[in-house]
């Protein structure tokens, strides 16, 4: 990250690492990095729909809910058949307080591949609130706690 400050992978991966770390302090600091850096690629490439997906559930966890429901409605609109921007606008919905919003995207993002991810959603911070609900543990099963 230090030598590519402007890619956003890297940092997606460990502000998610340290968000379930429980490491506060450093899940902010690098929420506010990732956030910086979204923000710059979407100036410079504004197509860059997975950007546009990260942003969005970025948006909604600094308390802007409408900019990033806006964000992942555009990405969907953006790249309809694409699972991964589906999934990320499941992220999005969840973190917004919207269940079934969030459960449908993960439905249309798993649908045409099973097997996309199998583990991770019973894992990812960003899907807590659904973890209970009856139709996220048909589809993955129960969460690990």
């Amino acid at each position: 990250m230090r030598q590519h400050p402007d890619r956003m992978i890297a940092n997606m991966w460990l502000t998610a690492a340290y968000e379930m770390l429980g490491r506060k302090g450093d899940f902010e600091r690098l929420a506010q990095q990732l956030h910086e850096t979204l923000l710059e690629v979407l100036r410079r490439s504004p197509e860059n729909l997975y950007a546009r997906m990260l942003l969005a559930s970025s948006l909604v966890r600094r308390g802007e809910i409408a900019a990033g429901i806006e964000q992942a409605e555009r990405g969907i609109a953006m790249g309809p058949g694409d699972n991964r921007t589906r999934y990320n606008a499941a992220c999005t919905f969840a973190l917004a307080g919207m269940p079934e919003r969030a459960l449908a995207e993960l439905r249309e993002g798993v649908r045409n591949v099973p097997t996309y991810i199998s583990d991770w959603p019973r894992r990812d911070p960003d899907l807590v609130s659904l973890h209970d609900h009856p139709e996220f543990i048909r589809m993955f099963g129960r969460a690990e706690r």
